[in-house]
């Protein structure tokens, strides 16, 4: 009897196993047909979770598979739902790239539609998308992001973040015209993390030497001043 329970417990691993790989693989290759298939007759909700506890919009916008995202907006699904580790659909919209070659038209429409359907562009305690633009070097879905509302130092409190600034990230990365988009933008470059580093220490750390002159000229400001007038 043990033996038989066991060998169902086993197979009924296997199916979810099997569904999810299934679902997951639907997604990746943007079957919309399939997903509207599985959401229309029950078998899935538009917040399923997947893998590593996965909502199943994020897994669309890590892939790119714009029909899905789009489908399952329709259906009002939870766009800020997270992951394990807090990761948002909006975060991997704008962090991955369409195609080895950089490009990123589809993303950058989805993360837009993504903002449309009321996704946060905060993460308390944690990275927020636009850190993960920063450090992929995404600029211009990062212009969208500010000029929408996000805050371009992130949640600050006592002049420490727990986690990188997006200029931080950008600083780590080198990507110099992101770094010197957000010190227009009046990112502070004296903020420290919980590690005490700063935009220039993790610049200087990754030899980005390119960095400094900005991020230096910026630590410096007087009362009044702005970067854009003292340090450029």
């Amino acid at each position: 009897m043990k033996k038989i329970f066991l060998l169902v417990l086993l197979g009924f691993g296997f199916n979810v196993w099997a569904q999810n790989e299934g679902l997951i693989s639907a997604i990746e290759m943007d079957d919309v047909s399939k997903i509207k298939k599985l959401v229309n007759s029950g078998r899935i909700s538009v917040d399923e979770k997947v893998g590593n506890d996965e909502p199943i919009i994020l897994v669309a916008a890590r892939a790119g598979s714009e029909k899905v995202a789009n489908f399952l907006i329709s259906r009002n699904v939870n766009v800020n739902a997270q992951n394990s580790v807090k990761e948002t659909a909006l975060m991997m919209a704008v962090f991955f790239a369409d195609s080895d070659d950089g490009a990123h038209v589809v993303r950058d429409r989805m993360a837009k539609t993504l903002v449309e359907a009321g996704a946060h562009f905060e993460n308390e305690g944690w990275w927020a998308p636009l850190a993960y633009a920063a450090y992929a070097g995404r600029l211009e879905i990062a212009r969208y992001l500010v000029q929408h509302g996000a805050l371009v130092d992130g949640i600050v409190v006592d002049k420490v973040t727990l986690v990188n600034t997006p200029l931080m990230m950008a600083s780590l990365q080198g990507h110099d015209k992101f770094v010197r988009y957000l010190l227009r933008q009046g990112a502070d470059a004296n903020l420290k993390n919980k590690n005490e580093a700063t935009a220039y220490s993790l610049a200087e750390k990754s030899n980005n030497k390119h960095l400094l002159k900005y991020l230096s000229c910026a630590m410096n400001l007087s009362s009044g001043e702005t970067y854009i007038d003292k340090c450029e």
